[in-house]
């Protein structure tokens, strides 16, 4: 069969299968899933996830109705290329600006590893997009791996959650837990002088002076309490206060300033407790989002967009620093110096060591002491 025709087919399929249009067995699915080189099995699981191109309109004004599809199509291939490192993937066009992907991981595989790897994968398509045409993304997906009949169930809830989604910046990856989790709880409304921000709209101040102001009243409140707080600024703003008439450019960057969420110091606070609590092999993601009352998603972000690393990456870059300090200074064994410093898998830790340093632990030392007893011959 032409490749062309098996595109056709896969398409056909895919739309239907993704969209509910028509129901398939079981065995259908399987039949059609594997000609597209897909192995069904208990032991695999699927992600969907949808990209949206920003600023549609003038998207459309500026390529026509051919143009759109084709570019989206360019933009189809670089994502499915640039997954495609990490997972078997295959994407659809919708006719909303948005293309639908489906992935395949192993069922092994933890969520959490997943999902750190599609963000990377994110990260890495808006870096090689820009090589063909510059534009802005929007990108969700559904945050746990279901199985291959559950996937139009999926993909409906993850079309609803980005039908109904706040204001989120552009060029950024979310899981449909993350936008649930991310703008759940209560905040005393009553620490923001709502009256007096929409006043300083009305009379033309800049909105980033405004912004700063109402980050200035939440100073003190959780991570949580702020995030609620300013999408509800957003949403009371943009929606109710219609006599307000702004730049376009300028209502952008208030909107991609709301949706950021971000406090001043925050990256630093979680560095500082990481520095003083990496030797509990408890330190993790889940712990830092529980100590300073954001989502795991939410401190993963910022985290990353402040470091350019992930969270664990962070803690055990931290560890091993530490683990290079004991065997430099000490003669204990390797294996008890890192369990110390919170590595609790010693495969692990001697994987991750030679990864960063080319070397062995005891290869390390060896060599830290060679060089110093050189130092202290030539003196």
């Amino acid at each position: 069969m032409r490749q062309a025709d098996l595109n056709q087919l896969k398409e056909g399929f895919l739309s239907d299968f993704l969209h509910g249009n028509k129901l398939f067995t079981k065995s259908q699915i399987r039949e059609k899933m594997e000609k597209f080189h897909f192995i069904v099995s208990e032991g695999k699981k699927y992600f969907v996830l949808i990209l949206k191109l920003e600023k549609q309109k003038q998207f459309k004004e500026l390529y026509g109705e051919k143009g759109t599809y084709d570019i989206e199509f360019a933009y189809r291939n670089i994502f499915e290329e640039t997954y495609a490192q990490a997972f078997k993937i295959t994407g659809i066009i919708n006719g909303d600006y948005t293309i639908t992907f489906l992935l395949e991981t192993d069922a092994e595989m933890g969520d959490e590893v997943v999902q750190e790897q599609l963000q990377d994968c994110f990260e890495q398509f808006c870096v090689n997009q820009k090589k063909f045409i510059r534009w802005d993304f929007f990108c969700t997906g559904i945050g746990h791996g279901v199985k291959i009949e559950e996937i139009p169930e999926a993909n409906e809830e993850l079309k609803k959650e980005l039908r109904e989604g706040f204001f989120y910046p552009s060029n950024t990856y979310h899981t449909i837990e993350q936008m649930k989790s991310e703008h759940s709880g209560q905040v005393d409304f009553q620490k923001v002088k709502v009256d007096r921000l929409i006043q300083g709209l009305r009379s033309g101040e800049q909105m980033e002076k405004v912004y700063k102001e109402m980050t200035q009243a939440l100073k003190k409140c959780s991570y949580a309490e702020y995030m609620n707080a300013v999408i509800w600024l957003g949403i009371t703003v943009m929606r109710g206060v219609t006599t307000i008439r702004f730049r376009e450019e300028e209502m952008n960057g208030f909107l991609v300033a709301l949706s950021r969420c971000e406090k001043q110091n925050e990256v630093d606070e979680v560095k500082r407790y990481i520095e003083a609590n990496y030797q509990d092999p408890n330190t993790t993601l889940e712990r830092l989002a529980d100590e300073f009352g954001g989502s795991p998603n939410y401190i993963r972000r910022l985290f990353k967009k402040d470091t350019g690393m992930s969270v664990a990456g962070y803690i055990n870059e931290i560890r091993l620093k530490a683990v290079m300090r004991g065997l430099r200074e000490t003669n204990r064994p390797a294996k008890e110096i890192a369990e110390q410093c919170g590595f609790i898998s010693s495969n692990y830790f001697y994987t991750y060591f030679r990864k960063k340093t080319g070397l062995t632990p005891q290869t390390y030392r060896e060599r830290c002491r060679e060089l110093k007893n050189t130092e202290q011959e030539e003196e």
